[in-house]
């Protein structure tokens, strides 16, 4: 019961929040505890506390300063060359990250390769002996700051070949 109880007092007094902060009445008739925003036969006034207030953050107008990033920095085109989307590549070969970024990186900017997840480090230019399966991997470019400004994705799979199929 006493759950219910407060339950409605949190309802009522959100409903008395929204706007102004209007009166509350309260009656307690066969021990249930009933609240109204109008006066009712029995009730008594309840005094609530100053409501708590917090000024509304306004946004930045469209074309402020905030918005006023270099405007290279999203025009950067980035392609996977290598490995292709969707392409099956044995479990021995080793696979060249290769892509295509137009226009060149600016002074600051930054390409960063990220296999399954990881980045890989810098200078890192194949891809050996990856289990077999599903693998992802993703060129990000990065400003000076390190926020990231554009990436691009492909998914490509290792077979792995049997024994079986293949004797040697």
């Amino acid at each position: 019961m006493k759950a219910k109880t407060g339950l409605l007092t949190a309802i009522l007094l959100a409903t008395a929040v929204q706007g102004a902060q209007a009166d509350i009445y309260r009656k307690i008739e066969d021990g249930q505890v009933i609240f109204s925003d109008h006066p009712f036969d029995g009730a008594e006034k309840i005094d609530l506390p100053p409501l708590n207030t917090v000024p509304a953050e306004v946004a930045p107008a469209q074309g402020s300063a905030l918005d006023a990033a270099p405007a290279a920095a999203a025009d950067y085109q980035v392609k996977i060359l290598s490995p292709v989307d969707q392409q099956t590549y044995g479990y021995d070969q080793a696979i060249a990250l290769q892509s295509k970024v137009e226009p060149a990186l600016h002074h600051g900017d930054h390409r960063v390769w990220v296999l399954d997840g990881r980045p890989l480090p810098p200078g890192e230019h194949q891809i050996r002996a990856l289990e077999r399966g599903q693998h992802g991997v993703q060129l990000q470019i990065f400003d000076q700051h390190q926020k990231l400004l554009t990436q691009s994705s492909a998914t490509f799979f290792i077979r792995q070949n049997s024994l079986l199929v293949h004797p040697h």
